[in-house]
């Protein structure tokens, strides 16, 4: 959504102007939550989720025109109360849901990673040894061969 649509004149408050608002707070909380408070502690997942509600609403935007304009479409759905219309919607939302929950457990072993990566900094790499394969020598994994 864009704040200029909101500058044309209408007839009154129409459902797409309550969907272009919420859109809009929600990618308002979602800037903040990146630029402001960089996504650190409870931020990133409110980043995320603020994120893909925006998108999804704004394909919510596309769709219900779509089922109005295009003639394939409205052939299917023409007073969009049919199956059809409800089954694309419902997908649409399992999608963006599954998305959802996919970047929210990708985050939490991002985070995983980096702990790991600082305890082996911190405390030394406990890696087995191997030959090296020049002389035979035993090096410890991951160190830098002469």
């Amino acid at each position: 959504m864009k704040v200029t649509g909101f500058l044309f004149p209408a007839p009154g408050l129409l459902p797409s102007h309550i969907v272009g608002l919420i859109s809009l707070v929600m990618l308002a909380l979602a800037t903040f939550a990146y630029y402001g408070r960089h996504l650190s502690g409870i931020w990133r997942p409110i980043y995320t989720i603020t994120a893909v509600l925006s998108l999804y609403l704004n394909v919510f935007v596309v769709i219900i025109p779509s089922f109005l304009k295009i003639p394939p479409l409205k052939s299917w759905a023409p007073t969009q109360t049919e199956p059809a219309f409800l089954v694309v919607l419902g997908s649409v939302l399992v999608l963006f849901i599954v998305l959802a929950i996919s970047r929210l457990c990708e985050k939490s072993r991002e985070r995983r990673k980096r702990r790991i990566v600082f305890s082996i900094v911190a405390f030394g790499p406990r890696l087995p040894e191997r030959l090296h394969p020049l002389d035979g020598t035993l090096r410890p994994r991951g160190s830098f061969w002469p």
